[in-house]
């Protein structure tokens, strides 16, 4: 395969976080609440069914991926409806945000683990040249983002426990 080119498409996902501070919430954080938003408009009972930083939660943790980002909202539904929880809390949150980290390290090895840990230390959050690149961006685990270049990050929700995040160009 001549280098530069791969089988991976990427397609760049809404900046949930900063560059230079991936732990901080980007723009694509807010797209994501008015997507929401927009979704539920027409239904009266929805309105005020979650408070916003756990909406903004949700939505940085979705990796900035829509589809993930629905499958979070719905996941929370259902743990709700099961619950009869008239609301969200940020309880209910927590476990669904658990339950899909949980899933996202399913099949992981310690090396992978290492190889998104470096690429969140590098300052510059570039591809290594390393054969498991693909398969962790095939599988969603790397993130590409934008700012005008391409960069890439963890999915945040490897970043809960398994994947050391020590800010960008820090030896920490």
């Amino acid at each position: 395969m001549a280098r530069g080119f791969s089988e991976t498409l990427t397609l760049v996902n809404a900046p949930v976080m900063l560059q230079e501070e991936p732990s901080a919430h980007g723009p694509g954080v807010r797209f994501l609440c008015d997507v929401y938003r927009v979704r539920i408009r027409d239904i009266a009972e929805a309105d005020g069914l979650i408070e916003q930083a756990d909406l903004e939660r949700l939505a940085y943790f979705s990796g900035g991926r829509g589809r993930d980002f629905v499958r979070l909202i719905q996941a929370l539904m259902i743990k709700g409806f099961d619950e009869e929880a008239p609301r969200a809390t940020a309880e209910l949150v927590d476990e669904v945000i658990d339950a899909a980290r949980r899933r996202m390290e399913e099949g992981l090895y310690r090396e992978d683990f290492e190889l998104v840990a470096r690429i969140a230390r590098d300052p510059r959050h570039e591809l290594p040249n390393d054969p498991r690149t693909n398969d962790l961006l095939r599988y969603f685990r790397l993130l590409p983002y934008s700012n005008g270049s391409e960069w890439f990050y963890p999915h945040p929700l490897l970043t809960l426990s398994k994947v050391r995040v020590s800010p960008a160009g820090s030896d920490r």
